[in-house]
């Protein structure tokens, strides 16, 4: 199953999955799940600051919406 069709699958995670392109491989190194803790987030335009501490290596996805009233 391409990406395309898997992000429009039933069974897809968007809180656990994420799809990256193929040339990203090399530079991923986190492959399963582990704990991890975010805290004192700090947001600012074009600019987002946490503490992040985790088990193993770990890849945050930030998800970012603009909306202006």
């Amino acid at each position: 199953m391409d990406d395309a069709a898997a992000l429009t699958n039933a069974n897809f995670q968007p809180h656990q999955e994420v799809y990256l392109p193929p040339e990203m491989k090399p530079f991923v190194t986190a492959s399963n799940g582990t704990g991890v803790k975010l805290s004192s987030p700090g947001f600012s335009a074009n600019h987002i600051e946490a503490d992040v501490v985790a088990d193993a290596p770990a890849l945050m996805v930030v998800a970012q919406t603009y909306y202006h009233p």
